[in-house]
């Protein structure tokens, strides 16, 4: 048996959709060996079941629930043509 992390980060903005593919092509065909899902979210608390969903289903053993930061300096240009939920 082997050991298994997994390490999500970031927005999860499409993570109820990606679950069934994510169990499809990382968990299931890894039963045997032992996964530990970890976590480190930018997360706004407008979506008050994404928090059970996601430390539910994915069983995740380690978690940090941060509010989005934005980074701001005089030599950095925001690109217009980039995704930002919050813009």
């Amino acid at each position: 048996m082997s050991k298994i992390a997994i390490l999500y980060s970031g927005q999860p903005r499409a993570w109820r959709e990606c679950f069934p593919n994510h169990m499809r092509y990382l968990f299931q065909p890894n039963m045997e060996n032992q996964i530990d899902v970890y976590a480190h979210i930018w997360y706004h608390d407008a979506d008050k079941t994404l928090k059970y969903f996601v430390e539910t289903l994915y069983n995740v053993k380690g978690i940090e629930w941060e509010e989005p930061k934005t980074f701001e300096h005089e030599t950095i240009k925001s690109d217009p043509n980039a995704y930002h939920p919050l813009n």
